[in-house]
């Protein structure tokens, strides 16, 4: 009897366990598709919208939630492909999406729907596939109209929320508003702001002479530039820019025993003039404050104005030229200092106006998206 039951009990073992291995495997929302989308994302900023795509198709394949839809909705419209976009963007509502995201996928389509050529506006072949041409008094007797028979008149574009449906048979889409692929990233070689760093040596050109003959400070040294770049008229190509240069004067006369440290503040305007796809040259001008530091006193400085003028040779590279190296001849004018507290300006030469000239190498990072904002709509 015992025997019996084990092989009863063995049996219905066998059975429970072949009944799990039979039953299909679905993947957990979330998860691997959740990772996707953020490395969708990811690339979507790089502007490699074609990866981005792939990454938002698997995970729709994974977890097919409305959020995914509406991300490869949006890397689409940047490929070019409306159509599919606005397919895209049709499967949203259908698989779970709150009211903001709703909100975000009407304005998407109605502006995809007005990229599409009007032979394509309802989204598909103009005739519907109907042999009678899509006459509307001919074949089926609704004739197609979208107020008769089937309530969306067969219209691939329409969905369970009538605000997604533009009645794009009617023609292509206005857009009304904001159009939400207005703020698309900058074209290649195009930026909105950037960072870099340049280092160089300098001649000195009378910074510290008290007179002719009498030279404080040696004739050159070495200079470190940090600055950002703002782009303000991108039809123009002209910018502004904002500086902070730190320099170092060793000492040449016998009463100056220790270097002068110089610290330039500055703005400046510029401009690109393109000469190839990968070289510009920009010229600068700028104004800046300077701090003269002797550093036999260390905590005080002298302080004097400034004139700055550059010409650069900036090369770009990668994808997008967002990596740029640059050479940078530059001539910086200082005024007289004025005397401080403790320090006197003519006890280190610098009672008299002076200049550097630097040959900067540089590199620079630039941003494609506007510095403190993003797309105008985000990514979900």
């Amino acid at each position: 009897m015992s025997g019996l039951l084990t092989m009863r009990t063995l049996a219905a073992v066998c059975t429970l366990t072949l009944g799990l291995a039979a039953r299909p495997v679905h993947a957990q929302p979330g998860g691997d598709a959740e990772a996707l989308n953020d490395e969708g994302k990811r690339l979507f900023k790089e502007q490699r919208y074609l990866e981005a795509y792939k990454r938002f198709k698997e995970a729709t394949s994974i977890s097919p939630q409305g959020k995914y839809y509406f991300n490869l909705c949006f890397s689409l419209n940047y490929l070019e492909r409306f159509q599919e976009a606005i397919d895209a963007c049709e499967q949203v509502e259908p698989n779970g999406a709150d009211a903001p995201l709703l909100e975000k996928t009407r304005a998407v389509l109605q502006a995809l729907r007005a990229k599409l050529p009007p032979s394509d506006a309802t989204g598909g072949d103009p005739n519907g596939g109907d042999p009678n041409g899509g006459d509307p008094n001919g074949g089926d007797p609704n004739g197609g109209d979208p107020n008769g028979g089937d309530p969306n008149g067969g219209d691939p574009n329409t969905s369970n929320d009538p605000a997604l449906n533009t009645n794009a048979s009617t023609g292509p889409a206005q857009v009304i508003g904001v159009d939400p692929f207005a703020a698309q990233p900058k074209p290649t070689g195009a930026y909105a702001w950037a960072l870099g760093a340049s280092l160089a040596p300098f001649v000195n050109l009378g910074l510290g002479h008290g007179s002719v003959q009498d030279r404080f400070y040696a004739g050159g040294g070495m200079s470190l530039n940090l600055f950002a770049n703002f782009m303000y008229k991108e039809a123009q190509q002209i910018g502004l820019q904002g500086y902070f240069s730190a320099s170092n004067l060793g000492p040449k006369a016998q009463d100056v025993d220790a270097p002068v440290n110089i610290l330039d503040f500055g703005g400046a305007a510029y401009k690109h003039i393109t000469l190839t796809k990968d070289i510009k040259l920009t010229p600068l001008f700028g104004v800046h404050v300077s701090l003269l530091q002797p550093e036999s006193s260390i905590d005080e400085a002298l302080l004097a104005l400034g004139l700055r003028g550059q010409v650069a040779l900036d090369w770009g590279f990668g994808k997008a030229k967002e990596h740029v190296f640059s050479f940078s001849p530059t001539l910086n004018i200082y005024s007289r200092s004025s005397d401080g507290n403790a320090l006197v300006a003519s006890d280190y030469g610098l009672d008299r106006p002076g200049a550097t000239v630097q040959f900067w190498l540089g590199y620079q990072y630039r941003f494609t998206t506007p510095f403190g904002s993003g797309p105008l709509f985000d990514l979900e």
